[in-house]
């Protein structure tokens, strides 16, 4: 608390007696640290998206691929993949990866991940979904053209006698539902989720020029080998030659890879804008301790230490670093009260944003009290007898 007390109280003495440099000195850090928390509202949203996929992750998810021998240049034909299906458990189900599909109004060269599902109307897991409803078994079976999307995808939505539809590769779909996460982004946001039976006629096509076929099976009850021997036996009755192998669980890719790779011009404009900061910072902490000469020439001569002048300036720095980091925590949480969002950038406040701000004030102290301390060192008692004391600034 003593440390507490002197800092608050140096700190508002530092502001008195330069109140212009001051209020730019505090006014330049806390826009600087603001952009470097709503990077780290980044960063820790992609992070809990990656946790939230992972919890919601199908049930004894395993990865398969059906294949058919390369040598004999055979194919699948979409028509029949139903076929190898049934019989499976009523909570049983099968998700078809990597699949791409374009949207209409979307760029042309754009692809959206695809999300192909087949389960039947005994199943107890899905997606988590943020707002509508799931597609039924009974629409899968009836081919019917519904789909799920992800948040960003909703800008390509009409709206249309109360229902939202989408156009995927030519073909209009009925928009039931949004996967997701109500109350933040999540790694689901970019994707489309749809039937098996109510793929796009180009889509249909690619799985006819196939020979092997991935795919998720999942089963609540650890059925998953018996069910992939079922679906293994039933292939075998269309084609004789087709095998089956085991890629193991799915895998969730890396959220810090996904953040390293996705170009954001958060980090770029935070980067800058906080060394910009920390160069301003220092010019005006290097002007104070010239017009301070005098006063720490006095304090030497009445037995200050090197190290406690050394102390004095980075308890005032430091002071003034943490009151601009607090300013910069209340006008995130305004911003996220307000508007929630801001040009695709949550505002959200999560607790990394209290634990790193506070080591980037340490870090920001340090470095601005590096070049000034080294000036102020050099000072003599001698400076004293020089007789001034500094005009406010």
């Amino acid at each position: 608390m003593g440390f507490m007390n002197d800092m608050i109280k140096m700190t508002f003495r530092r502001i008195r007696q330069t109140t212009a440099t001051s209020l730019f000195f505090i006014i330049g850090m806390t826009f600087s640290m603001l952009i470097v928390s709503v990077g780290i509202s980044f960063v820790s949203e992609h992070m809990k998206g990656q946790q939230a996929k992972v919890d919601s992750l199908p049930p004894n998810g395993e990865r398969f691929n059906l294949y058919l021998p390369l040598d004999q240049e055979k194919y699948f034909e979409y028509e029949k993949i139903p076929q190898f299906l049934k019989g499976l458990a009523p909570d049983s189900g099968v998700i078809f990866d990597h699949e791409m599909m374009h949207i209409d109004g979307a760029e042309a060269n754009a692809v959206s991940p695809a999300r192909i599902e087949w389960f039947s109307a005994g199943a107890v897991w899905h997606y988590p979904l943020a707002e509508g409803r799931y597609y039924t078994a009974e629409e899968i079976e009836k081919g019917e053209k519904v789909v799920l999307i992800g948040e960003t995808l909703k800008k390509y939505t009409q709206e249309q006698n109360g229902k939202r539809y989408l156009a995927i590769e030519g073909e209009t779909y009925e928009v039931v539902g949004r996967v997701g996460l109500s109350d933040q982004s999540s790694l689901w946001d970019h994707e489309i989720f749809m039937p098996f039976t109510a793929l796009p006629e180009g889509s249909r096509q690619d799985f006819n020029g196939f020979s092997n076929i991935e795919f998720t099976l999942y089963n609540p009850n650890d059925m998953v080998d018996e069910e992939s021997s079922k679906i293994l036996e039933n292939a075998k009755l269309l084609y004789s030659d087709v095998g089956i192998e085991s890629f193991g669980p799915p895998v969730i890719g890396d959220a810090m890879d996904d953040v390293r790779n996705s170009q954001d011009q958060i980090f770029s404009i935070a980067f800058l804008g906080y060394f910009v900061s920390l160069i301003y910072a220092v010019n005006i902490v290097v002007f104070w301790i010239e017009r301070r000469r005098y006063e720490i020439g006095v304090r030497k001569a009445f037995g200050y230490t090197n190290k406690a002048i050394m102390k004095l300036i980075f308890v005032e720095m430091m002071g003034l670093s943490l009151l601009a980091f607090l300013l910069a925590i209340f006008i995130q949480a305004i911003i996220s009260i307000v508007v929630g969002r801001l040009s695709g950038y949550i505002f959200k406040l999560y607790f990394s944003n209290f634990i790193f701000g506070l080591f980037i004030v340490l870090l920001t102290t340090f470095v601005i009290c590096i070049w000034p301390v080294c000036r102020a060192l050099k000072i003599q008692p001698a400076e004293a007898l020089k007789g001034g004391g500094g005009a406010n600034a």
